[in-house]
């Protein structure tokens, strides 16, 4: 759990310090390609697999890389890795060498340390919000992953993913993980009136499976 904490806190805090909008990862699904509001990766490392030095060269993607991902016969895959290049519209910089993170493991890699909601946001711009993944689309699709393999998958209206991240909310707040998360901002120095709000608005990348039908 402390692991899942760690990324989450990885994943969205630093959008505040920068408070600039995240360029998300890129998602193929049944033959469709996507922008996707979840970063899997983050979440593989840990102390005894360090993340590595990505370089920053723009804090739109303060990770410092792009991920290509890809789900077939239901499972998550990381199909490539790419640097970040603020000349080219997709963002997309030269490939990555993985051997250092994954070494002698040929690609795609099955993402089996990954658990959690991926995000793909689609159709139009409904709010445009300039930190982190918080702006919002016409319509999303929800994938539950755990270990690598995808199970349930939601497809919501804007109000209804507005709907869902109440309830899932509501649900998470009856957790210890909630009360790790709250405990671990106060000692961050997050503002505390501004802790439900916060979280409430970014629920699917701090829960790892849906809390609610």
């Amino acid at each position: 759990m402390k692991k899942l904490i760690t990324a989450c806190l990885l994943t969205v805090l630093p959008g505040i310090v920068f408070a600039t909008a995240q360029v998300g990862e890129i998602l193929v699904y049944k033959g469709s390609t996507n922008e996707i509001y979840t970063t899997p990766l983050e979440s593989f490392f840990s102390e005894e697999t360090p993340r590595p030095d990505f370089p920053m060269p723009n804090t739109a993607c303060w990770r410092g890389y792009i991920g290509v991902w890809q789900i077939e016969s239901n499972t998550l895959y990381l199909a490539s890795l790419h640097e970040v290049d603020t000349d080219r519209a997709n963002w997309l910089g030269n490939k990555i060498p993985l051997d250092k993170i994954f070494p002698q493991q040929k690609l795609p890699i099955p993402a089996s340390w990954f658990s959690g909601i991926l995000v793909l946001p689609h159709g139009e711009l409904v709010n445009y919000v300039h930190m982190g993944f918080g702006s919002t689309y016409s319509n999303y699709t929800l994938f539950e992953v755990n270990k690598g393999q995808a199970g349930k998958v939601k497809e919501l209206t804007t109000e209804q993913y507005d709907e869902f991240r109440d309830r899932q909310f509501s649900a998470f707040k009856k957790t210890e993980e909630y009360k790790k998360l709250i405990e671990k901002m106060n000692q961050d120095g997050y503002a505390p009136e501004g802790h439900d709000d916060f979280l409430r608005n970014f629920i699917t990348q701090y829960t790892s499976k849906f809390l609610v039908e």
